[in-house]
């Protein structure tokens, strides 16, 4: 059987990629205006799987708590980059990059604005204790809590994201030019080879076994 995950496909005496399980501690926050979310809008160098841990009850009325997901297209990250710089100009002075930067977080009225002028519409999506929430590469999200949680992640690279992975690795090295940033760890590279020998070595030996 051949393994989707690529990292699956570095050898263990090798050093394989960091991509967790990490720990996420998330504090209550709110969607009221001037209220900045829990996670900013940003992305992930890799696809990701995201799974609520704990939840305390909600502190204004002891309900079900929540974490409220925004998860965009990967192909509307050009259209979100041109909206923040229409609405947000005095905040964009000093960032480089509008995304990767972790700068924004759209509340109701923001992300109403976006979908009315950029036709730009996310998935939204609630997350309750249990639940897993899967997040391509390359998909803007951002994230709010009705209350504080813990959080895992996972971070995984499929083959049908590679291309957004090998591109976001670029970005993410450009602004590492720039300023300190975020060490890579992904191995994006030596993933990819150790996949490629991998699925010729498999390839060979189920040759092999048809000629018998």
């Amino acid at each position: 059987m051949v393994v989707t995950i690529i990292a699956s496909h570095f050898p263990p005496n090798t050093v394989a990629p960091d991509l967790g399980p990490k720990l996420y501690n998330g504090a209550l926050s709110s969607e009221m205006p001037g209220f900045k979310g829990t996670i900013h809008l940003h992305m992930d160098v890799a696809d990701a799987a995201n799974i609520m841990m704990h939840a305390e009850r909600r502190p204004t009325d002891g309900g079900e708590s929540l974490a409220v997901w925004d998860i965009y297209r990967a192909e509307d990250a050009p259209k979100i980059r041109d909206f923040i710089r229409k609405y947000f100009k005095d905040e964009c002075v000093l960032i480089d990059d509008l995304i990767h930067s972790q700068a924004f977080y759209f509340d109701y009225h923001t992300r109403s604005l976006l979908s009315r002028e950029f036709g730009v519409v996310g998935w939204c999506i609630y997350q309750r204790l249990g639940d897993a929430i899967f997040i391509p590469a390359g998909c803007a999200y951002q994230v709010f809590n009705l209350a504080d949680c813990i959080n895992v992640v996972c971070d995984f690279v499929s083959p049908e994201s590679m291309d957004r992975c090998l591109a976001l690795t670029r970005e993410f090295r450009e602004e590492n030019q720039k300023k300190t940033w975020k060490e890579e760890v992904s191995q994006l590279s030596t993933m990819m080879r150790f996949c490629w020998l991998n699925l010729r070595k498999t390839e060979e030996n189920m040759a092999a076994t048809d000629t018998q």
